[in-house]
C-alpha cells in the first residue's frame, strides 16, 4: 500500500502493483507514506525526503485494512477527497502469473514459509493450480481488497492491468508533482508468458477459473474470451 495527502493505492497481487508502487513514489506530491516489510530499503533508494517508510503493514493490505493503517499512522480517515486506485487483471491471466511465479526459485523459497502446499502445487499442472491452490492472499479474490461493505466506494478508480502505462499517469496527473517528469515503467509482461497461457487454458480450466474469479466476469468487467 501507498497513500498520500491525495491517493491511496491498494496493491493488489500479480496486477502490476510494483510498477505502479515505482511510479507513484516518485510522481506523487508528498509527504507519502510506503508501506509494506522492505519499504525502509525501497524509500532509501529513492532521493525524496517526503517518503516515509512503515515496515509493519502487509503491502497486499484491503481498503478495509488500509483504513485501519491510514488511522492508526496520520489519525486521518480515508476520506471522500483521497482517490483511491485497485488495479485488476483478466483472471485467466492472473491464475496463470501466480502459477508461474511460484515455479520461480526465489519465489518458491519465499513462499514456503507460508504457503508450501501453493509451492507444492504449483510444480504440477496448471488445471490443478487452480482448483486446489486458493488464493494469494487465503480467502482473498480480487475484488475483496476493494469492495467496503459490498460495494465499490464512489472515489475508487478501478483500472485495468492491460493499460496501465496509460491509464496510471492519467489518474494521478491532478496530484503529481510539478517539478519532475517520470516515466511509467516498463510493464513486466511478455509474449511468451502470454502463449503459454494459451496453451494450457482448456476448457475445464477456464470454467474453474470463471467460477473461481466470477466478481469481474458477472459485472462485465472482463468477457470468458482469452485475453488478448
Amino acid at each position: 500500500m501507498i497513500f498520500s495527502d491525495d491517493v491511496v493505492f491498494i496493491h493488489i497481487p500479480r496486477t502490476g502493483g510494483s510498477s505502479c508502487s515505482h511510479y507513484l513514489l516518485r510522481c506523487l506530491r508528498g509527504p507519502i507514506h510506503n508501506c509494506h516489510a522492505g519499504a525502509a530499503k525501497e524509500t532509501a533508494r529513492i532521493d525524496r525526503r517526503c517518503i516515509h517508510p512503515h515496515t509493519d503493514v502487509n503491502r497486499h493490505c484491503s481498503l478495509r485494512g488500509a483504513e485501519r493503517h491510514i488511522r492508526r499512522l496520520t489519525g486521518q480517515s480515508l476520506a471522500e477527497k483521497r482517490l483511491l486506485l485497485a488495479v485488476v487483471r483478466h483472471p485467466f491471466a492472473l491464475e496463470y502469473s501466480f502459477y508461474m511465479h511460484l515455479r520461480k526459485p526465489n519465489a518458491r523459497k519465499r513462499r514456503m514459509q507460508v504457503a508450501p502446499e501453493q509451492v507444492r502445487l504449483a510444480r504440477g499442472d496448471f488445471r490443478s493450480f487452480v482448483a486446489r491452490a486458493g488464493y494469494f492472499r487465503e480467502g482473498m479474490r480480487q475484488e475483496d481488497y476493494f469492495l467496503l461493505d459490498g460495494d465499490i466506494p464512489a472515489n475508487l478508480k478501478l483500472l485495468k492491468f492491460e493499460d496501465l502505462p496509460e491509464l496510471v499517469p492519467r489518474a494521478v496527473a491532478p496530484f503529481a508533482r510539478e517539478d519532475k517528469i517520470v516515466e511509467f515503467p516498463h510493464r513486466n509482461r511478455s509474449a511468451a508468458s502470454e502463449a503459454g497461457l494459451h496453451q494450457l487454458l482448456d476448457e475445464e480450466t477456464r470454467e474453474l477459473i470463471r467460477r473461481k474469479q466470477s466478481w469481474l466476469f458477472e459485472r462485465g468487467y472482463y468477457s470468458f474470451d482469452l485475453p488478448a
